[in-house]
């Protein structure tokens, strides 16, 4: 069937309010498929624009690296076309999105990640914008590599320099240095900094509840255990339904496994097992799945390595589910390895998979 261009600007238009998930990607792709056949080079623009938030936000950070690049290299060919000038600073915000995507999937060369950064400081700069949201992605991608004096002088430099339009949001901007706190065992800093974002009016789509989820290991670490229980059962109850969320879902196994609650741990397994196949990324199903092997490793030191695991229509016992897990994630931290020149992904999946119980007694209630 051959649409109109009005008829794909009104499919586009209904698109607008829908939350990000499978059913605003759906409903944008429907018009992608028909754009280019209608020859109308804005609203081709417009509607990869559109995919690669979709893609980026919905789950599926593969498709949006697709979609970027075509806008990308089209805003080259003409920077001063109005349309391209009209999304050219949501253009410069989504590079944020690109860093994360390429250090996310091994299959992407470190180099093309760095030339990223620098590309992306080079148009930051020529905008006349700021650039701390570029110093906060250099720090994301050497804490990946594990790099940990070029972390420590990005997070410096991120946290110093002022914040404009292209800095992340007065949530997930703080979110961001509470990992770099946390992983270097600042746990009080870490606390101080969530529970003042936590009381920000916070609009942005992944909050409070990525905050929130943050907070539960720092609490747990200073012996605050019922205010670690609450923030796991205030971020799990919103991120428990969305596939873009499982990396934070890891975070929940991990709690549980190491909180003495094995079985409510084994219950949101068993709700989450469907998400691996289709796990926004690499370095998500690595975390997952080390979690996951974590988990089947207390059960089965608590006795329980026969208990059968429900995943999908089959059962799996739980000694077999547990090294399944593991070696998924000591595969994947292999391959990043390999790429990095490192061996800080597989240092971090042998942490979580040997992670001892913690000496904070923590009750969980609400599911």
């Amino acid at each position: 069937m051959a649409y109109s261009v009005e008829d794909l600007r009104e499919m586009l238009s209904r698109t607008y309010g829908l939350p990000y998930g499978p059913g605003k990607t759906a409903a944008i792709e429907q018009v992608l498929r028909h754009t280019d056949a209608a020859g109308d080079p804005e609203l081709s623009f417009d509607v990869r624009m559109m995919a690669t938030d979709a893609y980026a936000l919905g789950g599926e950070p593969a498709k949006s690296m697709v979609t970027f690049s075509w806008c990308l290299a089209e805003f080259d060919r003409d920077p001063g076309r109005d349309y391209h000038e009209a999304w050219s600073d949501t253009l410069l915000w989504q590079f944020k999105y690109m860093v994360d995507d390429f250090v996310s999937f091994p299959g992407v060369p470190l180099a093309r990640t760095y030339a990223l950064l620098d590309d992306m400081e080079r148009r930051y700069r020529e905008a006349g914008e700021q650039t701390q949201a570029v110093y906060h992605y250099r720090h994301v991608v050497a804490r990946h590599v594990g790099d940990d004096e070029a972390a420590a002088h990005w997070y410096e430099r991120w946290v110093t320099a002022p914040r404009d339009e292209l800095s992340d949001c007065i949530g997930c901007d703080p979110r961001g240095m509470m990992s770099h706190l946390i992983s270097t065992g600042r746990y009080a800093d870490a606390i101080e900094l969530g529970e003042a974002t936590l009381v920000q009016p916070l609009v942005c789509v992944q909050q409070p509840q990525s905050v929130q989820n943050a907070l539960m290991f720092p609490y747990l670490r200073t012996g605050r255990g019922q205010d670690a229980a609450e923030m796991q059962r205030r971020s799990y109850r919103v991120i428990k339904n969305d596939v873009s969320d499982m990396g934070d879902v890891a975070e929940h196994l991990e709690f549980c496994a190491v909180t003495g609650n094995e079985h409510r741990g084994l219950e949101m397994l068993e709700r989450h097992l469907s998400w691996v196949p289709r796990a926004p990324s690499p370095v998500v199903l690595m975390d997952f799945a080390a979690s996951a092997g974590l988990l089947l490793r207390r059960l089965i030191e608590l006795g329980h390595g026969d208990a059968p695991v429900r995943r999908g229509e089959e059962t799996v016992p739980a000694r077999e589910l547990g090294a399944e897990m593991a070696g998924t994630a000591r595969d994947l931290a292999a391959r990043f390895d390999a790429r990095n020149g490192t061996a800080a992904r597989s240092a971090g999946v042998e942490r979580t998979l040997g992670a001892t119980p913690n000496e904070v007694t923590v009750t969980l209630n609400d599911r």
